[in-house]
């Protein structure tokens, strides 16, 4: 009953997998024909089934687009089915009888009619499904007819590629928010995009699109292009805008899509497109959308497209730079914006300058990695942009910025850090302190990872992040830790103070038992030379603590994290259970070596004695 899903006279969507792709197409179910169905399709449409009731003879249906084909009923049959349709035209008269009479008998009358008449269509339906099935019915071997082969192995996917997909896949290759790369990693490196622009082979579809250009003559266009793709090579619409659009993203030297006036492009956080073109950096930033095809138009190089640059296409740009720059039209109105954008781009260099200045100050462009290394990428970067009017310093942008997501990136990281510039004491000052504050996490864990925290918001990214919420917040931050450090550091030191009298005093008498013990190792008649494994550990275990002239409670820690008379840290331990193993281990050696000088003493007394005698 598959024909029910057909009415008459419609052209309804209907889809067909062909070697991995879901292909969108339409089926179309008429009593005659009509010269329409013949003309070619739209692009969004890759194949259409014309089921034609009947069958007359003599027609030769005109067909413009070899996609396209007519399924005529096959001959025979027609007795039964008339039979069944002079049934049903008997039985619906008989309904219409009874349909104003309200007794009981007329009703029950109606429902058999109905039930009846439901039967009817049923079969007279199926008749025509077995019309069909035995006809000239093809779908499938429509797309195999066009396009024998593709340029990308999609086989092995799990499922077609439905035309969805390719938006998803165009956010999973830009990295943008709420895009997919776990679920959608195989079906990117299927389409042979998983690796970027500097992807280990040549994409096929891209070297398509390449050799097409390079064959045509005059300036290419976005219709020409997506239309070689879709209809020609057989990628459909969806995929064929995803693959021109990463094409402009990645060919060198740049090119440019121009737009139609009107259009609605916009980029992936919902801000509209103000630009009359698309340039290679803005695409990564693009919110996924069908309809650009309707709003592109030639397809230029940057070079060639920057000879006359207008105010609105650089618009987006440079409004970066200064939000309160409008759209003009203008020669006066133009030269009016262009003087405030060289008011912000001063203020601008000043802010880069400053960001410098804190980052020599504080050591982060001397860095070679992580997020400082970052900032010194960025402030190169921002010195690279530059120009005398509007229409340099948008040719600069694009010379220097790949991906326009950076471009603001770089801006509002600057900003943020150039307003801490007057906290540079501040910063540099807290920094120092939590540098030499040293807090082993093994005895002070909670106060370890504080530490560490506060070191990681006094980062690049931190300070920036701070800069956005309060600067105030992390300074009392620091000095919370600072009250937290003190207490600790002078309960430690108390404690050391009070037991390096006895610690320093047995540690000494352990080295001098460890040098009798060494004289006694030299003598052979002794035997083998014991506690030699001590010797090393003595070493160790000095704290190397010189006098102190400061109490516990005089400790200031204000400025620095350490006692200024005895410079003490915090994770210089008295090894007291160490010491008194030690101090046991070189007694038991000693006395084992003086149990074995004792037989030797009192023999050479005795040979003394005789001697003598």
């Amino acid at each position: 009953m598959w024909l029910e899903q057909f009415p008459l006279g419609e052209a309804v969507p209907f889809r067909c997998q062909h070697l991995g792709i879901d292909y969108p197409g339409e089926v179309v179910r008429v009593d005659t024909w009509s010269p329409r169905w013949g003309n070619t399709m739209s692009e969004d449409i890759f194949f259409r089934v014309v089921l034609l009731r009947q069958r007359r003879g003599g027609l030769e249906p005109v067909i413009e687009d070899p996609r396209i084909v007519v399924c005529l009923p096959a001959p025979g049959l027609y007795r039964r089915r008339s039979q069944l349709a002079s049934e049903v035209s008997t039985t619906r008269e008989t309904q219409a009888i009874y349909l104003t009479q309200q007794d009981t008998e007329a009703a029950l009358i109606r429902r058999m009619l109905r039930r009846r008449l439901d039967e009817l269509e049923e079969q007279l339906l199926g008749e025509d499904s077995v019309r069909y099935s035995e006809g000239r019915i093809v779908a499938e071997w429509l797309l195999s007819n066009a396009w024998p082969q593709l340029p990308l192995d999609l086989n092995e996917q799990s499922k077609p590629v439905e035309p969805e997909a390719a938006g998803e896949v165009f956010g999973v290759i830009f990295g943008q928010p709420d895009s997919s790369p776990d679920g959608m990693q195989q079906l990117v490196t299927a389409l042979g995009l998983g690796r970027g622009a500097n992807r280990e082979y040549p994409n096929p579809v891209l070297e398509l699109v390449r050799n097409r250009i390079s064959a045509q003559d005059g300036p290419s266009t976005w219709t020409d292009l997506h239309r070689y793709l879709a209809q020609e090579i057989g990628l459909t619409g969806p995929l064929a805008t995803m693959f021109l659009l990463v094409f402009l993203h990645e060919h060198r030297p740049g090119l440019s899509l121009e737009l139609q006036p009107g259009h609605q492009v916009a980029l992936f956080d919902g801000r509209p497109l103000e630009a009359g073109r698309i340039t290679p950096d803005l695409i990564p930033a693009l919110r996924w959308d069908m309809r650009i095809s309707g709003w592109a138009g030639q397809i230029v190089p940057i070079a060639e497209a920057l000879i006359e640059t207008r105010w609105n296409d650089a618009l987006h740009h440079l409004r970066a730079i200064s939000p309160r720059l409008a759209t003009a039209s203008f020669n006066d109105a133009v030269r009016a914006q262009d003087r405030l954008l060289l008011e912000d781009i001063s203020a601008l260099t000043q802010d880069v300058a400053q960001v410098q200045g804190l980052g020599d100050a504080l050591g982060w462009t001397s860095s070679q990695d992580g997020e400082d290394l970052e900032l010194q990428r960025a402030l190169d970067r921002m010195l690279r942009v530059q120009g005398s009017d509007y229409s340099e310093m948008y040719r600069s942008i694009l010379d220097t910025y790949d991906d326009f997501r950076s471009w603001e990136s770089d801006l509002v990281t600057l900003r943020e850090l150039a307003g801490l510039a007057r906290f540079r004491q501040d910063i540099s000052g807290a920094l120092e302190y939590l540098s030499g504050a040293v807090v082993p996490p093994e005895t002070h864990p909670e106060l370890s990872i504080d530490r560490q925290g506060l070191l990681s918001s006094l980062s690049v990214g931190g300070l920036a992040e701070f800069r956005r919420r309060n600067w105030d917040v992390l300074m009392r931050e620091v000095a919370g830790f600072k009250r937290r450090f003190r207490d600790e550091y002078r309960s430690h030191h108390e404690n050391i103070r009070n037991q390096l009298p006895v610690y320093q005093r047995d540690l000494e008498s352990a080295r001098l038992k460890l040098k009798a013990l060494e004289l006694l190792n030299t003598l052979p008649e002794l035997g083998e030379p014991t506690g030699i494994e001590q010797l090393d550990s003595i070493d160790e275990m000095s704290p190397g603590l010189g006098p102190c002239l400061v109490a516990g409670p005089e400790i200031l820690l204000d400025s620095s994290p350490w006692c200024e008379s005895c410079r003490l840290s915090l994770d210089v331990p008295l090894s007291l259970e160490q010491l008194t193993r030690t101090m046991a281990a070189v007694d038991m050696a000693l006395g084992a070596k003086n149990r074995q000088l004792a037989p030797c003493w009192s023999s050479a007394s005795y040979s003394a004695e005789r001697s003598l005698a």
